[in-house]
């Protein structure tokens, strides 16, 4: 399996969204998590998943920031 079949899994059975990028896109919220976020900043925890192109691009990232 690809990693573009798995991905499509996920989507199809809404497990997964489509990837984005945080830092031009952003990331969908629901109403009641962006009205918590107004709130609290602290008050919804959404995990997010890097997909790095190579894993050269993996171990130069993982060295950097360690």
């Amino acid at each position: 399996m690809t990693f573009e079949e798995w991905l499509e899994i996920g989507k199809t059975n809404k497990w997964a969204s489509a990837p984005v990028c945080y830092q031009h896109t952003g990331i969908k919220l629901t109403a009641s998590e962006a009205d918590k976020l107004d709130e609290d900043e602290d008050a919804v925890c959404i995990a997010i998943m890097r997909v790095y192109k190579t894993t050269k691009e993996f171990d130069e990232a993982e060295k950097t920031n360690g």
